[in-house]
This record gives C-alpha cells, structure tokens and sequence, in this order.
C-alpha cells in the first residue's frame, strides 16, 4: 500500500475530537460543578516547517539504530489497564488496525488520502471510555492514544482527533471540525450525566511547530484559543451548570537515535522546550482557561518519550505512560 504522510509539520522538503438536560456555550468562567481535580498533563507529522502536507512516500521510514526509544525510561506506576495481546512498533500496525477494524468499526473515518493521514478518529457512544468522565483531543498521536484503548478493550477515556490534525487557521487538515466539536460537546455532556464531570486532555500537535525559524507564536495562538472553546463548553442539568475542567499537554519532538527523514534530530528537537515554556505561558494568560492544568509528555514520561520506527509517532510505552497519568487524576 502507498503510505502518505499527512503534514503535521511541513517541511524539511517537506521532510516531518454528549445526553440529557441542556447545554450552552458561555465564556463565563464558572468551573465544573464539584469538578476541582487538577491534571498534570501530536500527530502525524511529516515535515521541517509547517505545510499542509507532506510529500508521498512508499515506504515508512527504519530507524538506523536497533532501539528507537531506547532512551525513553517512564516514572510512570504500573499499567492500570490491560495490555494490548502485542505491541505497536511501527507505521505500518497503525495501517494495518486502519484497515483490518478502525474503518469498519466505525472509529476511524476515512479523509480520502492513501493510508490513515488525515482520518478522523472518534470514540462511539457504546464505547467502555465515553462516559468516562475524560476526554482525550489532540492529533494523531492522540489517534494512537484512542487505538491503545481499543487494542486492549480500556475504558480510560473518550478520543477525539485528526491524524495529521491542525490547530492552526492556516493550516489543513483541522483537528477541530464542526463534526469534532459537536462530538466532543455530546460526549461532554454524556459524561457530566453519567460522572458528574468532564476533564478534558488537550493535546498540543508537534504539527504545529516550527523548528527551523522557531516562528511559533501564531501556532501557539492558536493552539490556546482551541482549547480554550473547549472550555467555554457549559452544560444545564439538574438545576446546575457544568463546565469541563481542562489540561493542555506540550508535545515532544521526535526521536533521538537517527535523523527524521533527512532532518537532523538536534536540528527538529531544538525548540520543544522553548515551545512549551511559552504555550504554559500563554496558557496561563488566557482568562478562559483559568486554573487549567499544564504538562508535557517529556514530564509525564520522566524524560524522552519512545517512538515507533518513523520516529515521530510515541511508542506503546509512552502512550501507556500517558494513559496512567490520566488514569491517576481523579
């Protein structure tokens, strides 16, 4: 099968997503009704400078060295959840679950590329993890946090996301789509019946990253005003309003044991940190997401996350690292 990669990135050559009451959207900052827990907390992306896609490719990029994450040790507890029967180690499992049970399943929505760039991923209203009382939206690396849950029949947490997705109004494809927020909304207010709160896991997207100029304000802009939609989402029930409490989570960059298709991986990793020492920033100045929590999947893992043989995609043990930290806000 063709692979396309969908630009999360853009560049070097182009080389790196609710039940009963009502519900309204306010800009008040009123928060979730006994909702006061505190979360610690993209992608498929394909190219050096943000673009709206990659160029083609017909095979997924091998790592030159044996381990691809090898220098990735996670802090985080023990699994809470069942492990999938086999790990994921590269592109081309995320292409195979496409098409042997996302398609058909009904999670995954086809975007009319070759492979799995630019699909929609949307957890169903029968699913273990809808009425979870948490949210996971991001790229395709959230995608991927989606799929874990399904590989090994988890509940954690509904997912919402684009592989390949964008924040920024400049950029294709966008993570949030009318279709996206109207799911979100639904399963937000699916979750507030069911748990009496929603917390929501906004994932900030490597794809929206500069790392050649490091002209990342617009993105970062960007990234803070979608999540701060989410936020503005309130729901009537029962006489009370309710609001999702919501955690921004900073990316990491890619791999560091070969290059990223033709980059150097100091060159692509150089500006992570900046990047989210300035997202929490501009976080922390957004009125509407006032008391929200911020991480990065650095912290979360204790150091560099582990990624699958593209080396810009998170490896099953940093996903599971993720998983438990969401596991672990209550």
């Amino acid at each position: 099968m063709k692979k396309r990669y969908t630009a999360l990135l853009a560049a070097v050559t182009a080389v790196l997503m609710l039940g009963g009451c009502g519900a309204e959207d306010s800009s008040s900052s009123k928060p979730a009704k006994d909702n006061t827990s505190s979360a610690a907390e993209t992608t498929s992306a394909q190219t050096v400078s943000p673009e709206t896609s990659a160029p083609e490719q017909t095979q997924a990029p091998q790592p030159s060295a044996t381990e691809d994450g090898s220098e990735a040790e996670s802090k985080a507890g023990p699994g809470t959840e069942p492990a999938p029967e086999s790990a994921f180690e590269s592109y081309n499992d995320y292409l195979g679950w496409a098409d042997s049970v996302g398609y058909d399943s009904g999670y995954l929505t086809r975007a009319g590329v070759d492979g799995i760039n630019e699909d929609q991923y949307i957890t169903l209203p029968d699913s273990p993890g809808y009425t979870s009382g948490k949210i996971v939206i991001g790229d395709s690396r959230c995608c991927q946090m989606g799929i874990l849950q399904q590989r090994s029949g988890a509940g954690s947490y509904a997912t919402f996301g684009v592989w390949g997705g964008h924040y920024s109004s400049v950029k294709t494809p966008p993570i949030v789509t009318d279709e996206l927020k109207n799911a979100v909304r639904e399963c937000f207010e699916a979750q507030i019946k069911a748990e009496g709160r929603c917390d929501i896991y906004f994932f900030a997207t490597v794809n929206d990253y500069d790392f050649q100029e490091n002209d990342n304000a617009g993105f970062i802009a960007d990234t803070v005003s979608a999540a701060a939609e989410f936020a503005d989402m309130t729901f009537d029930c029962n006489g009370e309003t309710y609001r999702p409490t919501v955690t921004v989570i900073g990316f990491d960059g890619c791999w560091t044991t070969s290059d990223l298709w033709g980059t150097p991986q100091e060159d692509f990793n150089r500006w992570v940190g900046d990047y989210s020492e300035k997202l929490e920033a501009a976080v922390r100045a957004e009125d509407r997401l006032s008391g929200c929590g911020f991480t990065t999947v650095p912290e979360i893992c204790g150091g560099k996350a582990g990624f699958i043989d593209d080396g810009l995609h998170y490896s099953d043990e940093t996903l599971t690292a993720i998983e438990d930290m969401i596991n672990a806000q209550e």
